[in-house]
Protein backbone atom coordinates (compact mmCIF):
# COMPACT_ATOMS: atom_id res chain seq x y z
CA UNK A 1 0.00 0.00 0.00
CA UNK A 2 1.39 3.34 -0.69
CA UNK A 3 1.07 6.09 1.53
CA UNK A 4 0.97 9.49 0.11
CA UNK A 5 1.76 12.56 2.31
CA UNK A 6 -1.74 14.75 2.93
CA UNK A 7 -2.33 17.66 0.95
CA UNK A 8 -3.29 20.88 3.07
CA UNK A 9 -6.74 20.60 3.18
CA UNK A 10 -6.12 16.68 4.43
CA UNK A 11 -3.52 18.20 6.84
CA UNK A 12 -6.30 20.46 7.83
CA UNK A 13 -8.89 18.12 8.42
CA UNK A 14 -6.41 16.22 11.05
CA UNK A 15 -5.61 18.93 12.90
CA UNK A 16 -9.92 18.97 13.55
CA UNK A 17 -9.64 15.59 14.38
CA UNK A 18 -6.93 16.00 16.97
CA UNK A 19 -8.40 19.65 17.96
CA UNK A 20 -11.96 16.60 18.38
CA UNK A 21 -9.72 14.12 20.22
CA UNK A 22 -8.10 16.37 23.07
CA UNK A 23 -11.42 17.83 23.74
CA UNK A 24 -13.02 14.62 24.52
CA UNK A 25 -10.32 13.26 26.63
CA UNK A 26 -9.86 16.39 28.54
CA UNK A 27 -6.30 16.73 27.20
CA UNK A 28 -3.83 19.21 25.23
CA UNK A 29 -4.01 18.83 21.30
CA UNK A 30 -1.27 17.59 20.04
CA UNK A 31 0.53 20.32 16.82
CA UNK A 32 -0.13 18.61 13.10
CA UNK A 33 1.65 20.63 10.11
CA UNK A 34 2.96 19.97 6.60
CA UNK A 35 6.56 19.66 7.06
CA UNK A 36 9.65 22.35 5.79
CA UNK A 37 8.99 25.01 7.59
CA UNK A 38 11.95 26.32 10.21
CA UNK A 39 10.97 25.24 13.54
CA UNK A 40 8.05 22.81 13.12
CA UNK A 41 9.86 19.82 12.93
CA UNK A 42 7.71 18.24 16.22
CA UNK A 43 4.81 18.81 14.60
CA UNK A 44 5.94 17.82 11.16
CA UNK A 45 7.22 14.60 13.16
CA UNK A 46 2.91 14.07 14.55
CA UNK A 47 1.52 14.39 11.44
CA UNK A 48 4.33 11.67 9.80
CA UNK A 49 3.80 9.34 12.89
CA UNK A 50 0.06 10.14 12.43
CA UNK A 51 -0.05 9.12 8.63
CA UNK A 52 2.79 6.10 8.42
CA UNK A 53 5.46 8.41 6.33
CA UNK A 54 7.53 11.03 5.53
CA UNK A 55 6.98 13.21 2.93
CA UNK A 56 9.51 11.53 0.88
CA UNK A 57 7.38 8.51 0.98
CA UNK A 58 10.29 6.86 3.96
CA UNK A 59 8.36 4.31 6.34
CA UNK A 60 8.05 6.08 9.42
CA UNK A 61 9.42 4.32 12.44
CA UNK A 62 9.63 5.64 15.81
CA UNK A 63 12.16 2.89 16.60
CA UNK A 64 14.84 4.91 14.77
CA UNK A 65 15.13 7.68 17.00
Amino acid sequence: MKHTWPTSEEIKQLQEEEYDRAYKDDDEPDPICDCGEPGYACCCRRLAEKIGTWPDGTIFDQNLD
